[in-house]
């Protein structure tokens, strides 16, 4: 749970449609923009001086199927709407001890307690900030922004916005491994299950950053906690698998067992 304080302090102007909102990272102000990308245990200020509650939005972690309408649909995706306690009418929030991850803030719905959307709505509202945060600048860290996002199949490039995956709004699980890789500046298109393999080099063991590939799956190692080198229950993977983006132990899914490759990026092959 994050620690959520509130001050008088005031700071950095972002223009919103209905309210000002200032926004502040540790000491440094930021650009005019709608995201706000940290590392973890930095903290993010917000301040208004409109008036307004101060709400976290989050998306309803469940599957959603932009195929099921047709070739070119998007499923909308459904939001919920979380006050955020006593103190959320005050005019400044301190977000800090914030976990990895994709997170929305703002200053509106007080009536409303959900809501659904085919757009990114932190480009679609002004009065939403979307803050990403990540574990570091690892490729593994750079995965950590996508915790906690529902999963998508497939996600799609939503027109004059962007890649469903790009805008942090949700992921599918190939998606997700080459989120990781164009967060570090290759531009590796995304494919899915079977796009994936051609900027990829089999191995026989794994460590953190390996490749799983089950098929209609792919997960990535994310910490190698069992006997070192090789595949077991104790290993922690990190996957875009049912309803969202986790990290989880390969033992607490029914992955484990199955057949898979092991696979490791081909930097050479991977365009930049």
């Amino acid at each position: 749970m994050e620690r959520l304080t509130f001050t008088a302090i005031f700071i950095f102007w972002v223009n919103l449609i209905s309210a000002t909102v200032f926004v502040k990272v540790d000491d440094s102000f930021t650009n005019h923009q709608s995201t706000v990308r940290v590392v973890e245990g930095q903290t993010v200020t917000l301040k208004t001086l409109e008036a307004g509650n101060w709400v976290k939005i989050a998306p309803l972690l469940k599957e959603y199927d932009n195929l099921k309408n047709g070739a070119k649909s998007i499923e909308p995706i459904d939001y919920v709407i979380i006050p955020l306690g006593k103190h959320q009418s005050d005019s400044t929030l301190i977000i800090d001890n914030i976990k990895v991850g994709t997170h929305y803030f703002g200053r509106v719905f007080e009536n409303n307690k959900s809501f659904s959307s085919t757009k990114p709505i932190h480009l679609i509202d002004d009065n939403i900030i979307q803050i990403v945060v990540r574990k570091n600048d690892s490729y593994i860290g750079f995965l950590t922004e996508q915790l906690n996002l529902p999963f998508i199949i497939p996600p799609k490039v939503l027109p004059k916005f962007g890649h469903q995956t790009d805008l942090n709004v949700g992921v599918d699980c190939a998606e997700l491994a080459i989120y990781g890789m164009r967060r570090l500046g290759y531009n590796i298109p995304y494919g899915g299950p079977k796009g994936i393999t051609k900027y990829l080099i089999q191995v026989d063991s794994i460590s953190s950053g390996t490749i799983l590939h089950f098929g209609y799956q792919v997960s990535i190692i994310y910490a190698d906690l069992g006997k070192i080198g090789e595949l077991d229950a104790e290993d922690l993977i990190i996957h875009a698998f049912e309803d969202k983006v986790k990290i989880e132990s390969l033992g607490q899914t029914k992955l484990l067992g199955m057949e898979c490759k092991k696979y490791r990026w081909d930097i050479n092959n991977c365009p930049q």
